[in-house]
């Protein structure tokens, strides 16, 4: 039987819990990935990887607060990690290609899904409701086919999802055990759907975070307030070159080149740290912006 608390974490507010996890998994996962592109994860890499995002959620675990409890929750999903491993294994050459950091958010978002199935104690049920939601889903892609023309329509889309909720909210209203919201209607899609699966297959750009464009996110005063929490989850070298680059922190220098000169540091590592904080701090900023419109 699952506990309330599961179920919570797991599937009523899973968009956060994903959320959390992929930055998580972004950042302690750069030997594992960079192993996948080109060869076999081996069980030296594999093993430290598991390892470290354990520590780190028990770690958060034992904090006060309502997430503690979706950290606690989130560490159950790994006793199967074997989703996961096969989803950033078959990636192989494009998580380091120029896409990456798109593709390596795609494949823990799909290997996070597939371990949650392997996780949840209502598989059948859940099952059993997409079969139910899937019935109706068709039914309505075969009619926006019949107004747009075969090919033009696919099921995994928002505009879908909001379709399939508007449809449910009006004939079904009084039907407790089908979705109610947009949200758990795209994780219904993303656990069972063909369609999504083969979405997922593609390189997904993500959130492409660059030093440029930072200002330009949607709603800027909340994303650079979103850079300065997701940069504080970083280890030192990384958090401390964005707050140079950013001017976040009690940063002094008006300048990296000024910041380089008082660190005694190569502006050539300051340039790579730069790159590898940006990834980790797009990654985070998906699951922050993801949590905005749950």
């Amino acid at each position: 039987m699952v506990e309330p608390e599961e179920r919570y974490w797991l599937e009523d507010n899973w968009g956060r819990t994903r959320g959390m996890l992929v930055p998580l998994l972004f950042q302690h996962g750069v030997d594992v990935f960079e192993e996948a592109a080109v060869g076999q994860i081996t069980e030296e890499t594999w093993r430290p990887f598991l390892r470290t995002t354990a520590e780190a959620l028990m770690n958060r675990s034992h904090g006060a607060g309502s997430s503690a409890a979706m950290y606690k929750v989130s560490l159950s999903l790994f006793g199967e990690p074997e989703p996961l491993r096969r989803e950033i294994q078959q990636a192989g050459a494009k998580l380091i290609g120029d896409k990456a950091g798109g593709v390596r958010r795609a494949v823990l978002k799909r290997g996070l899904v597939n371990m949650r199935r392997s996780r949840a104690a209502d598989s059948e049920h859940r099952a059993k409701t997409w079969s139910r939601l899937d019935a109706i889903s068709r039914r309505l892609h075969r009619e926006q086919a019949l107004r747009s023309g075969p090919g033009s329509y696919n099921r995994c889309n928002q505009d879908h999802f909001q379709a399939l909720r508007d449809h449910l909210k009006v004939e079904l209203a009084d039907d407790r055990n089908l979705p109610r919201t947009v949200k758990t209607i795209e994780h219904f899609f993303e656990e069972f759907c063909a369609d999504c699966e083969m979405a997922a297959q593609e390189d997904i750009p993500g959130l492409d975070v660059g030093e440029d464009n930072i200002g330009v996110l949607p709603q800027a005063v909340r994303a650079r307030e979103y850079v300065a929490l997701c940069a504080e989850a970083l280890d030192e070298d990384h958090r401390r070159v964005i707050e140079a680059k950013f001017g976040l922190g009690e940063v002094i220098e008006i300048s990296t080149a000024a910041f380089c000169k008082r660190e005694g540091m190569d502006p050539r590592r300051f340039r790579r740290l730069l790159d590898e904080a940006l990834a980790m701090v797009a990654a985070c900023l998906d699951g922050k912006l993801e949590e905005d419109i749950q």
